[in-house]
């Protein structure tokens, strides 16, 4: 996959957890911007948060506050769906 692919791709999978963390759907798409770190979407200020999980993989948690850090760990299928 080429540079700009993966970029591509991390800036959709951004906008798309814009628009889930700002409660708006598909069609809002177009008020998502992104700059460096951070998103607005409907006025709402977002903390991006890309996670690097592995290699291949685009990831993004947008926050309402800032976080320092996130945190991401693998879970077996067992302990996912354990009772």
């Amino acid at each position: 996959m080429s540079r700009w692919e993966r970029e591509r791709i991390a800036s959709w999978v951004a906008r798309e957890a814009a628009l889930k963390a700002c409660g708006a759907g598909i069609r809002a798409l177009r008020e998502v911007r992104l700059s460096a770190g951070r998103a607005s979407c409907r006025g709402e200020l977002l903390h991006a948060h890309a996670l690097q999980l592995f290699p291949g993989a685009a990831a993004c948690v947008m926050t309402s506050l800032a976080v320092p850090e996130l945190g991401a760990h693998a879970l077996s299928p067992a302990e996912l769906f354990a009772p």
